[in-house]
């Protein structure tokens, strides 16, 4: 998108439906260096067209994060990196991927000083965002495994009502007869 920079911007948090916005694309921006704006989010020029923020490569978002178990988290920026140590989520130790380069970096490698200080007392969300913070790793972590898990379980469900269905003895055209 050419004009990211000189456009307006509404940003929609995951699971949520209320739009936040319009902001200018700097604001957007910030939110994203500032750990505001996850993964899961959509962000839209006009309100009506939304993408997963990542997508919008100004964002820079292009960062992800390897956890201990083989999972990713991510993409995210290199501000939001910062906040994450500040956090204590993940230290100069963690390992990292830039998504466009394929290559895998320490923390450490890309930030220093006190950026890898972790905070002694949570960081305090920036006054001009209407934005709620997007939580911690684990805690989106957590938010995705639960959606992943409702999912599981209605697709048993489904699953469950085509076996009953086939043991007895339904067929394709009596649906479309019923109809």
């Amino acid at each position: 998108m050419a004009n990211a920079a000189s456009s307006e911007w509404y940003l929609r948090k995951k699971g949520g439906e209320e739009a936040f916005g319009p902001v200018s694309f700097a604001q957007l921006h910030a939110w994203a260096e500032s750990a505001q704006i996850s993964p899961l989010d959509s962000v839209s020029p006009d309100g009506a067209n939304w993408q997963r923020a990542p997508m919008l490569a100004e964002l820079q978002m292009d960062w992800l994060i390897e956890l201990g178990d083989g999972a990713l988290y991510g993409p995210t920026t290199l501000g939001a990196l910062r906040e994450f140590v500040r956090a204590g989520d993940i230290t100069a130790e963690s390992e990292i991927i830039d998504a466009v380069a394929g290559s895998r970096h320490l923390v450490g490698e890309l930030l220093f000083g006190p950026d890898l200080e972790p905070s002694p007392e949570p960081t305090v969300e920036h006054a001009t965002a209407p934005v709620r913070a997007s939580g911690g790793i684990k805690e989106n972590l957590q938010q995705r495994i639960r959606e992943l898990e409702e999912r599981l379980l209605e697709a048993r469900r489904e699953a469950q009502l085509w076996r009953e269905r086939c043991e007895r003895g339904w067929r394709p055209e009596e649906s479309a007869e019923a109809e």
